[in-house]
């Protein structure tokens, strides 16, 4: 979550320009304003929206749901 709040909350679908506001998250999914987002999809299609980052790119291990 450390990321996503420093990124501002929202993530973007790679090309499109659709925003997505992130809620809460678990181990394997990830829930946002307009749907839930396993984390393998997030990694693979997902970025965030203020400055293009790939989301997952830094991350090594999720933490346990808070």
């Amino acid at each position: 979550m450390k990321a996503i709040k420093k990124h501002g909350g929202w993530i973007t679908r790679k090309n499109t320009t659709m925003n997505w506001l992130v809620i809460k998250y678990g181990c394997l999914t990830l829930m946002t304003s307009n749907d839930i987002i396993g984390v393998e999809t997030l990694f693979e299609n997902y970025e965030f929206s203020d400055d293009g980052t790939p989301c997952g790119s830094k991350i090594i291990n999720l933490p346990k749901e808070q």
